[in-house]
């Protein structure tokens, strides 16, 4: 379970890097130094991601009690 995080992190991350260089180079060919909105909108949809990723689940690990 823990290779399966490893690669969605890697894969999220390859196309994050991928995404934020078209939004820089079509910034850059606007005129604009910075990635602006759209960048910071990429990285939050990024860790929140990987937020989702790496969450616990503690789901499993909750005992069922019975009260008799």
């Amino acid at each position: 379970m823990n290779a399966s995080k490893i690669l969605v992190t890697i894969i999220a991350i390859a196309i994050f890097v991928v995404l934020f260089a078209v939004v820089v180079g079509v910034q850059g060919e606007n005129g604009n130094s910075t990635p602006g909105i759209i960048g910071l909108i990429l990285f939050a949809g990024l860790f929140f991601a990987l937020k989702a990723v790496w969450k616990k689940d503690d789901k499993d690990n909750h005992d069922i009690q019975k009260k008799e």
